[in-house]
């Protein structure tokens, strides 16, 4: 008796598990609110279509000037990246330049190269990607 509740609660564990891993990946990102959105993603050499999220990589931002009236407030930001690879910075001064940095030391690469990048930013906002060439 006890090997057959040990057959039935297996099929019920794998089922689970696997209900349990499906909803822990995202299935859609969160729809960008304005500001600053900073992504930051690794992708193959070999296969540069497909790339994977980098989590927890710093990303700092510093408003350089202002083009003209803008929305939000903030003229600095630092953060960290989501399991998405993604860093909202909502209240972020827009219609200016900005420069952001991204540093991959103690995300879930830690072999990439930091980055920084120096732009201009329309007043519904606009995002700034870090992507990560791995070998």
């Amino acid at each position: 008796m006890f090997r057959k509740m040990n057959l039935c609660f297996c099929p019920f564990a794998l089922a689970m598990a696997i209900s349990i891993w499906l909803e822990a990946c995202p299935s859609e990102l969160p729809a960008f609110a304005g500001g600053i959105r900073v992504t930051t993603s690794e992708v193959l050499l070999e296969d540069q279509n497909a790339s994977l999220a980098i989590s927890d990589a710093l990303d700092v931002g510093n408003l350089q000037s202002s083009i003209g009236p803008g929305i939000g407030t903030a003229t600095s930001f630092s953060g960290f990246t989501d399991l998405n690879g993604l860093d909202d910075h909502v209240n972020a001064t827009t219609n200016a330049y900005w420069t952001i940095s991204a540093n991959f030391i103690v995300s879930s690469a830690p072999n990439c190269p930091g980055d920084q990048a120096t732009h201009p930013y329309p007043i519904g906002g606009g995002e700034e990607d870090f992507i990560c060439l791995q070998p």
